[in-house]
């Protein structure tokens, strides 16, 4: 009676669908990544922002002027991120050249310690 049938039985169809959701499960957890770094990218690219201007800034100081700044946390809208200034006198005559480094940190969800970019100069007594 059935010779000829042609078709899928269930247990073809079952095994099909379980290949397809395991596949899908896949994607969508590769998306989250995607979506995840896309994001940490972002920040990363304002963190790099923010240490530029804020060395900028250090740069337009007189020598006399560059100084450390402890651990600080930036306004409104960038409220995640902080940022400190540490300066090292260098050289045989420490009134002359200064290394400076500007630090700036932001809170990332699923990582145990905050990124860090850092930016180093030196400025020098002309």
């Amino acid at each position: 009676m059935f010779k000829n049938a042609h078709g899928f039985t269930v247990v073809e169809i079952i095994f099909a669908f379980a290949l397809l959701a395991v596949g899908l499960a896949e994607v969508v957890v590769i998306m989250g990544e995607g979506q995840y770094h896309d994001s940490l990218s972002g920040k990363n690219s304002i963190a790099l922002t923010l240490a530029q201007e804020r060395m900028e800034s250090i740069k337009n100081l007189s020598f006399a002027n560059v100084n450390p700044v402890a651990l600080t946390s930036y306004a409104a809208p960038y409220v995640d991120y902080s940022y400190q200034v540490v300066v090292t006198p260098i050289g045989a005559l420490p009134g002359q050249i200064k290394d400076v480094v500007v630090s700036v940190s932001y809170v990332a969800a699923k990582q145990a310690t905050n990124p860090v970019t850092r930016l180093e100069t030196y400025v020098g007594n002309y």
